[in-house]
Protein backbone atom coordinates (compact mmCIF):
# COMPACT_ATOMS: atom_id res chain seq x y z
CA UNK A 1 0.00 0.00 0.00
CA UNK A 2 1.29 3.80 -1.01
CA UNK A 3 -0.25 6.68 0.99
CA UNK A 4 0.74 10.17 0.40
CA UNK A 5 -0.35 12.84 2.77
CA UNK A 6 -0.94 16.71 1.95
CA UNK A 7 -1.58 19.24 4.67
CA UNK A 8 -2.24 23.00 4.23
CA UNK A 9 -4.27 25.41 6.64
CA UNK A 10 -7.57 25.15 4.52
CA UNK A 11 -7.46 20.93 4.06
CA UNK A 12 -5.32 17.53 4.00
CA UNK A 13 -5.21 15.51 0.83
CA UNK A 14 -5.21 11.77 1.15
CA UNK A 15 -4.72 8.97 -1.42
CA UNK A 16 -4.21 5.15 -1.25
CA UNK A 17 -2.83 3.27 -3.82
CA UNK A 18 -3.76 -0.38 -2.99
CA UNK A 19 -4.55 -3.65 -4.13
CA UNK A 20 -6.66 -6.20 -3.57
CA UNK A 21 -7.62 -10.39 -4.03
CA UNK A 22 -10.54 -12.57 -3.35
CA UNK A 23 -9.48 -15.52 -0.46
CA UNK A 24 -9.18 -18.68 -1.61
CA UNK A 25 -12.64 -19.49 0.68
CA UNK A 26 -14.68 -16.97 -1.26
CA UNK A 27 -13.81 -18.10 -4.95
CA UNK A 28 -14.47 -21.90 -3.79
CA UNK A 29 -18.08 -20.42 -2.99
CA UNK A 30 -18.43 -17.94 -5.42
CA UNK A 31 -16.09 -19.14 -8.64
CA UNK A 32 -17.93 -21.20 -11.36
CA UNK A 33 -16.94 -22.57 -15.13
CA UNK A 34 -18.76 -19.67 -16.88
CA UNK A 35 -18.66 -16.54 -14.45
CA UNK A 36 -16.35 -14.15 -13.07
CA UNK A 37 -16.34 -13.69 -8.87
CA UNK A 38 -17.93 -10.50 -8.48
CA UNK A 39 -15.66 -8.38 -5.94
CA UNK A 40 -16.84 -5.25 -3.51
CA UNK A 41 -14.75 -2.65 -2.11
CA UNK A 42 -15.54 0.56 -0.57
CA UNK A 43 -13.26 3.14 1.38
CA UNK A 44 -14.87 5.45 4.13
CA UNK A 45 -13.23 8.69 6.24
CA UNK A 46 -14.92 9.15 9.39
CA UNK A 47 -15.31 11.70 12.10
CA UNK A 48 -15.85 9.66 15.03
CA UNK A 49 -18.68 6.88 14.27
CA UNK A 50 -19.90 9.34 11.57
CA UNK A 51 -19.18 8.58 7.86
CA UNK A 52 -18.17 12.00 6.18
CA UNK A 53 -17.64 10.25 2.77
CA UNK A 54 -17.84 6.70 0.92
CA UNK A 55 -16.77 5.55 -2.22
CA UNK A 56 -17.13 1.63 -3.30
CA UNK A 57 -16.81 -0.31 -6.34
CA UNK A 58 -17.83 -3.48 -7.66
CA UNK A 59 -15.52 -5.62 -9.94
CA UNK A 60 -15.46 -8.45 -11.79
CA UNK A 61 -12.43 -10.89 -11.19
CA UNK A 62 -11.63 -13.85 -13.03
CA UNK A 63 -9.28 -15.98 -10.92
CA UNK A 64 -6.39 -17.35 -12.87
CA UNK A 65 -7.39 -20.85 -14.21
CA UNK A 66 -4.92 -21.70 -17.00
CA UNK A 67 -1.19 -21.01 -17.37
CA UNK A 68 0.74 -22.43 -19.81
CA UNK A 69 4.51 -22.51 -19.90
CA UNK A 70 7.29 -23.76 -22.73
CA UNK A 71 10.78 -24.50 -22.94
CA UNK A 72 12.65 -25.33 -26.03
CA UNK A 73 16.16 -27.96 -25.09
CA UNK A 74 18.94 -25.59 -26.93
CA UNK A 75 18.58 -25.55 -30.27
CA UNK A 76 16.71 -28.98 -30.69
CA UNK A 77 13.28 -29.96 -32.39
CA UNK A 78 12.37 -30.87 -28.56
CA UNK A 79 9.83 -28.96 -26.54
CA UNK A 80 8.53 -29.33 -22.88
CA UNK A 81 5.33 -27.77 -21.96
CA UNK A 82 3.72 -27.37 -18.82
CA UNK A 83 0.12 -26.24 -18.03
CA UNK A 84 -0.85 -25.49 -14.32
CA UNK A 85 -4.63 -26.24 -14.19
CA UNK A 86 -6.83 -23.63 -11.52
CA UNK A 87 -4.08 -22.82 -9.08
CA UNK A 88 -6.98 -21.47 -6.46
CA UNK A 89 -8.56 -25.32 -6.03
CA UNK A 90 -11.84 -23.50 -6.93
CA UNK A 91 -15.13 -25.51 -7.97
CA UNK A 92 -15.22 -24.36 -11.73
CA UNK A 93 -17.89 -26.89 -12.63
CA UNK A 94 -20.71 -27.10 -10.56
CA UNK A 95 -22.41 -29.40 -12.73
CA UNK A 96 -19.61 -31.99 -12.16
CA UNK A 97 -16.64 -33.58 -10.60
CA UNK A 98 -14.78 -33.45 -13.62
CA UNK A 99 -12.58 -30.62 -16.28
CA UNK A 100 -12.06 -31.14 -19.83
CA UNK A 101 -8.74 -29.12 -20.84
CA UNK A 102 -8.12 -29.23 -24.68
CA UNK A 103 -4.97 -28.62 -26.40
CA UNK A 104 -4.31 -27.83 -29.60
CA UNK A 105 -0.82 -27.25 -31.57
CA UNK A 106 0.68 -25.66 -35.10
CA UNK A 107 4.35 -26.45 -36.04
CA UNK A 108 4.58 -29.25 -33.46
CA UNK A 109 3.51 -32.79 -32.73
CA UNK A 110 2.92 -33.88 -29.03
CA UNK A 111 4.07 -36.64 -27.38
CA UNK A 112 0.87 -38.60 -26.04
CA UNK A 113 3.01 -40.90 -24.23
CA UNK A 114 4.98 -38.31 -22.36
CA UNK A 115 1.62 -36.64 -21.05
CA UNK A 116 1.37 -36.40 -16.60
CA UNK A 117 -0.89 -35.35 -14.89
CA UNK A 118 0.33 -34.15 -11.09
CA UNK A 119 -1.45 -32.69 -8.11
CA UNK A 120 0.31 -29.75 -6.23
CA UNK A 121 2.97 -31.96 -4.72
CA UNK A 122 4.43 -33.46 -7.74
CA UNK A 123 2.17 -36.43 -7.39
CA UNK A 124 1.51 -38.19 -10.68
CA UNK A 125 -2.34 -39.00 -10.78
CA UNK A 126 -3.91 -42.74 -11.89
CA UNK A 127 -4.54 -42.79 -15.89
CA UNK A 128 -7.99 -44.37 -16.14
CA UNK A 129 -8.07 -45.69 -19.75
CA UNK A 130 -10.91 -45.58 -22.45
CA UNK A 131 -12.56 -42.83 -20.26
CA UNK A 132 -16.01 -41.14 -21.95
CA UNK A 133 -17.18 -37.75 -21.90
CA UNK A 134 -20.22 -38.41 -19.42
CA UNK A 135 -19.03 -40.46 -16.86
CA UNK A 136 -17.18 -39.04 -13.49
CA UNK A 137 -13.39 -39.88 -12.05
CA UNK A 138 -12.41 -39.80 -9.01
CA UNK A 139 -9.79 -37.30 -7.65
CA UNK A 140 -6.51 -39.16 -8.08
CA UNK A 141 -7.33 -39.91 -11.67
CA UNK A 142 -7.21 -38.35 -15.25
CA UNK A 143 -8.16 -39.79 -19.13
CA UNK A 144 -7.53 -38.79 -22.11
CA UNK A 145 -10.82 -38.23 -23.73
CA UNK A 146 -9.81 -37.85 -27.56
CA UNK A 147 -6.03 -38.47 -28.87
CA UNK A 148 -5.48 -37.12 -31.93
CA UNK A 149 -8.25 -36.75 -34.95
CA UNK A 150 -5.29 -36.43 -37.13
CA UNK A 151 -2.13 -38.41 -37.35
CA UNK A 152 0.08 -35.95 -36.23
CA UNK A 153 -0.56 -35.27 -32.97
CA UNK A 154 -1.84 -32.08 -32.76
CA UNK A 155 -5.01 -31.98 -30.69
CA UNK A 156 -5.62 -33.67 -27.07
CA UNK A 157 -8.18 -33.59 -24.57
CA UNK A 158 -7.71 -34.64 -21.09
CA UNK A 159 -10.62 -35.33 -18.70
CA UNK A 160 -8.85 -34.30 -14.90
CA UNK A 161 -10.73 -34.03 -11.64
CA UNK A 162 -11.97 -30.41 -10.20
CA UNK A 163 -11.80 -28.47 -7.21
CA UNK A 164 -8.11 -29.25 -7.63
CA UNK A 165 -4.81 -27.40 -8.42
CA UNK A 166 -3.22 -29.95 -11.00
CA UNK A 167 -0.15 -29.12 -13.39
CA UNK A 168 -0.24 -31.13 -16.89
CA UNK A 169 3.23 -32.09 -18.41
CA UNK A 170 4.43 -33.21 -21.63
CA UNK A 171 6.47 -32.79 -24.65
CA UNK A 172 6.76 -32.51 -27.79
CA UNK A 173 8.09 -32.09 -31.25
CA UNK A 174 8.70 -29.36 -33.51
CA UNK A 175 8.48 -30.66 -36.82
CA UNK A 176 10.65 -28.28 -39.16
CA UNK A 177 14.20 -27.09 -38.77
CA UNK A 178 15.64 -23.50 -39.26
CA UNK A 179 16.83 -20.06 -38.44
CA UNK A 180 13.57 -18.86 -37.41
CA UNK A 181 10.35 -21.98 -36.86
CA UNK A 182 6.91 -20.56 -36.18
CA UNK A 183 5.31 -23.11 -33.45
CA UNK A 184 2.28 -22.28 -31.49
CA UNK A 185 0.40 -24.08 -28.93
CA UNK A 186 -3.07 -23.41 -27.00
CA UNK A 187 -5.20 -24.59 -24.43
CA UNK A 188 -8.33 -24.15 -22.97
CA UNK A 189 -11.06 -25.60 -20.61
CA UNK A 190 -14.03 -26.75 -22.49
CA UNK A 191 -17.14 -23.69 -21.48
CA UNK A 192 -15.03 -21.44 -19.67
CA UNK A 193 -14.17 -18.39 -21.34
CA UNK A 194 -11.69 -16.78 -19.35
CA UNK A 195 -9.48 -20.01 -19.56
CA UNK A 196 -7.73 -19.46 -22.82
CA UNK A 197 -3.37 -19.79 -22.31
CA UNK A 198 -1.07 -20.31 -24.82
CA UNK A 199 2.43 -19.53 -26.31
CA UNK A 200 3.67 -18.52 -29.70
CA UNK A 201 6.94 -17.74 -30.86
CA UNK A 202 9.36 -18.53 -33.89
CA UNK A 203 12.52 -20.49 -32.74
CA UNK A 204 15.65 -21.50 -34.43
CA UNK A 205 16.05 -25.20 -34.81
CA UNK A 206 18.98 -26.59 -35.95
CA UNK A 207 18.97 -30.77 -35.34
CA UNK A 208 17.09 -33.04 -34.36
CA UNK A 209 16.76 -33.57 -30.31
CA UNK A 210 18.70 -37.55 -29.33
CA UNK A 211 20.39 -37.88 -33.13
CA UNK A 212 24.05 -38.48 -31.55
CA UNK A 213 26.82 -39.26 -33.87
CA UNK A 214 26.09 -41.34 -36.94
CA UNK A 215 22.74 -40.87 -39.45
CA UNK A 216 20.79 -43.88 -37.95
CA UNK A 217 18.00 -42.41 -35.15
CA UNK A 218 15.53 -44.04 -33.31
CA UNK A 219 11.40 -44.87 -34.15
CA UNK A 220 8.98 -46.50 -32.38
CA UNK A 221 6.28 -48.51 -33.83
CA UNK A 222 2.60 -49.18 -32.32
CA UNK A 223 -0.33 -51.70 -33.18
CA UNK A 224 -3.27 -50.76 -31.22
CA UNK A 225 -7.40 -51.67 -32.03
CA UNK A 226 -8.71 -48.82 -33.87
CA UNK A 227 -11.61 -47.92 -32.11
CA UNK A 228 -10.07 -48.48 -28.72
CA UNK A 229 -6.69 -47.03 -29.12
CA UNK A 230 -5.30 -47.78 -25.77
CA UNK A 231 -5.66 -51.65 -26.35
CA UNK A 232 -2.51 -52.64 -27.40
CA UNK A 233 -1.85 -55.72 -30.09
CA UNK A 234 0.74 -58.16 -29.53
CA UNK A 235 1.99 -60.13 -32.39
CA UNK A 236 1.67 -58.01 -35.02
CA UNK A 237 4.29 -59.00 -37.89
CA UNK A 238 5.95 -55.96 -40.03
CA UNK A 239 8.48 -55.43 -42.75
CA UNK A 240 9.53 -52.31 -44.19
CA UNK A 241 11.30 -50.56 -47.36
CA UNK A 242 12.95 -47.50 -48.19
CA UNK A 243 11.50 -45.59 -51.25
CA UNK A 244 14.58 -45.38 -54.06
CA UNK A 245 15.47 -41.83 -54.97
CA UNK A 246 15.96 -40.68 -58.56
CA UNK A 247 20.32 -40.64 -57.92
CA UNK A 248 19.88 -44.19 -56.13
CA UNK A 249 22.25 -46.77 -56.65
CA UNK A 250 19.29 -48.83 -54.51
CA UNK A 251 18.53 -51.61 -56.10
CA UNK A 252 14.51 -52.13 -56.33
CA UNK A 253 13.15 -55.64 -54.32
CA UNK A 254 9.74 -54.72 -54.41
CA UNK A 255 6.80 -52.45 -55.78
CA UNK A 256 3.88 -51.16 -54.40
CA UNK A 257 1.07 -48.94 -55.41
CA UNK A 258 -0.50 -46.14 -52.72
CA UNK A 259 -2.62 -44.17 -53.74
CA UNK A 260 -2.89 -44.94 -57.08
CA UNK A 261 0.98 -44.05 -57.29
CA UNK A 262 3.97 -46.48 -57.88
CA UNK A 263 6.85 -46.79 -55.55
CA UNK A 264 9.83 -48.70 -56.01
CA UNK A 265 11.57 -50.03 -52.84
CA UNK A 266 14.62 -51.38 -52.13
CA UNK A 267 13.97 -53.93 -48.63
CA UNK A 268 16.52 -55.82 -46.22
CA UNK A 269 15.07 -59.20 -44.68
CA UNK A 270 16.18 -58.03 -41.65
CA UNK A 271 13.92 -54.86 -41.59
CA UNK A 272 11.27 -57.44 -40.26
CA UNK A 273 9.64 -56.95 -36.55
CA UNK A 274 7.31 -58.37 -34.46
CA UNK A 275 5.23 -56.12 -32.09
CA UNK A 276 5.80 -57.15 -28.36
CA UNK A 277 3.39 -57.62 -25.00
CA UNK A 278 3.05 -53.67 -25.00
CA UNK A 279 1.98 -53.32 -29.44
CA UNK A 280 5.01 -51.93 -29.87
CA UNK A 281 8.58 -52.56 -31.62
CA UNK A 282 11.23 -49.86 -31.33
CA UNK A 283 14.28 -49.56 -33.70
CA UNK A 284 17.02 -48.17 -31.68
CA UNK A 285 20.32 -46.79 -33.09
CA UNK A 286 22.13 -49.59 -32.39
CA UNK A 287 20.37 -51.95 -34.22
CA UNK A 288 21.84 -50.04 -37.32
CA UNK A 289 18.73 -51.02 -39.72
CA UNK A 290 19.87 -47.75 -41.90
CA UNK A 291 16.80 -46.08 -40.33
CA UNK A 292 18.09 -42.40 -42.10
CA UNK A 293 15.69 -39.16 -41.96
CA UNK A 294 14.63 -37.26 -44.93
CA UNK A 295 13.29 -40.52 -46.75
CA UNK A 296 10.43 -42.12 -47.86
CA UNK A 297 9.06 -45.40 -46.23
CA UNK A 298 6.69 -47.77 -46.86
CA UNK A 299 4.90 -50.42 -43.77
CA UNK A 300 4.17 -53.56 -44.39
CA UNK A 301 1.84 -55.93 -42.72
CA UNK A 302 2.86 -59.52 -42.97
CA UNK A 303 0.87 -60.73 -40.06
CA UNK A 304 -1.99 -59.53 -38.08
CA UNK A 305 -2.78 -59.98 -34.22
CA UNK A 306 -5.30 -63.40 -33.86
CA UNK A 307 -8.93 -61.80 -34.85
CA UNK A 308 -7.61 -58.71 -36.86
CA UNK A 309 -7.48 -57.87 -39.78
CA UNK A 310 -4.74 -56.58 -41.55
CA UNK A 311 -3.84 -52.95 -42.88
CA UNK A 312 -2.52 -51.92 -46.17
CA UNK A 313 0.63 -50.79 -46.52
CA UNK A 314 1.33 -47.38 -44.90
CA UNK A 315 3.71 -44.83 -47.11
CA UNK A 316 5.44 -42.38 -44.57
CA UNK A 317 8.31 -39.84 -44.77
CA UNK A 318 10.66 -39.76 -41.97
CA UNK A 319 11.87 -36.36 -41.31
CA UNK A 320 10.54 -33.02 -40.51
CA UNK A 321 7.88 -31.15 -42.65
CA UNK A 322 9.95 -28.81 -44.33
CA UNK A 323 11.04 -31.55 -46.84
CA UNK A 324 8.16 -33.10 -46.95
CA UNK A 325 6.32 -33.20 -50.46
CA UNK A 326 2.15 -33.91 -50.03
CA UNK A 327 1.34 -32.80 -53.96
CA UNK A 328 3.60 -35.60 -54.96
CA UNK A 329 2.86 -37.94 -51.92
CA UNK A 330 -0.54 -36.83 -50.83
CA UNK A 331 -0.90 -40.25 -48.76
CA UNK A 332 2.31 -40.13 -47.22
CA UNK A 333 2.49 -39.71 -43.15
CA UNK A 334 4.96 -37.56 -41.11
CA UNK A 335 7.07 -39.33 -38.81
CA UNK A 336 9.56 -37.13 -36.80
CA UNK A 337 12.46 -38.68 -35.64
CA UNK A 338 12.76 -40.19 -32.53
CA UNK A 339 9.17 -40.20 -32.75
CA UNK A 340 6.00 -43.11 -32.90
CA UNK A 341 4.35 -44.78 -35.61
CA UNK A 342 0.56 -46.01 -34.40
CA UNK A 343 -0.84 -48.06 -36.90
CA UNK A 344 -4.65 -49.32 -36.40
CA UNK A 345 -6.13 -52.34 -36.85
CA UNK A 346 -9.84 -53.28 -37.10
CA UNK A 347 -11.46 -56.81 -35.83
CA UNK A 348 -12.32 -59.62 -37.67
CA UNK A 349 -16.15 -59.35 -38.62
CA UNK A 350 -17.68 -62.56 -36.73
CA UNK A 351 -20.11 -64.43 -38.76
CA UNK A 352 -20.70 -67.79 -39.57
CA UNK A 353 -19.68 -68.63 -43.21
CA UNK A 354 -22.41 -69.47 -45.94
CA UNK A 355 -19.22 -70.61 -47.95
CA UNK A 356 -15.78 -71.63 -47.74
CA UNK A 357 -14.70 -72.96 -44.52
CA UNK A 358 -16.52 -75.53 -42.36
CA UNK A 359 -19.95 -73.93 -43.83
CA UNK A 360 -23.37 -74.31 -42.27
CA UNK A 361 -24.08 -77.83 -43.10
CA UNK A 362 -22.55 -79.14 -39.71
CA UNK A 363 -24.38 -76.96 -37.63
CA UNK A 364 -27.65 -77.60 -38.80
CA UNK A 365 -26.56 -81.91 -38.84
CA UNK A 366 -25.75 -81.36 -35.07
CA UNK A 367 -28.68 -79.12 -34.41
CA UNK A 368 -30.99 -82.20 -36.22
CA UNK A 369 -29.52 -85.14 -34.14
CA UNK A 370 -29.99 -82.70 -31.12
CA UNK A 371 -33.55 -82.51 -31.60
CA UNK A 372 -34.48 -86.43 -32.02
CA UNK A 373 -32.27 -87.15 -29.17
CA UNK A 374 -34.36 -85.00 -26.81
CA UNK A 375 -37.06 -86.33 -28.38
CA UNK A 376 -36.47 -89.58 -27.84
CA UNK A 377 -35.80 -89.12 -23.90
CA UNK A 378 -38.87 -88.02 -23.66
CA UNK A 379 -41.12 -90.54 -25.36
CA UNK A 380 -38.70 -93.29 -23.70
CA UNK A 381 -39.72 -91.32 -20.15
CA UNK A 382 -43.79 -90.99 -21.39
CA UNK A 383 -43.52 -95.23 -21.52
CA UNK A 384 -41.29 -95.64 -18.36
CA UNK A 385 -43.93 -93.91 -16.47
CA UNK A 386 -45.92 -96.06 -14.33
CA UNK A 387 -50.21 -96.09 -15.50
CA UNK A 388 -52.32 -95.51 -12.25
Amino acid sequence: MHTEIFKSNEFTSLTFHYKIRATEKYLADNASIDEAVPVHNEAMIKDNKETKWKAETDVDYFPTRLFKEAEQEGNSNLMHFTLRVNPNSVDLNKDNNYLIVNDKSEGIQVILDSIKVLDVNEQELTKKENITLSEDISDSEWGMVLSTEDENNRHFRLKVPDKKYLIIKYDAYIENTGESVGVSNSASIDGLAESNTGYQGSLRVDNIYGAGDGSTYELTFEKVDKDQTSKKLKGAKFKYCIVIKKDSTLQKTVEYTIGGKKYECHGDPKWEFETDSNGQYKIKKEDDWDLEPDNYYILEETESPEGYMPSDPILFYYGTQNNLNKEENPTALLVLPNNKLTIKNEPVPYHIPATGGIGLKIFYTIGFLLTVLSLSLIWRRIKLKPTK
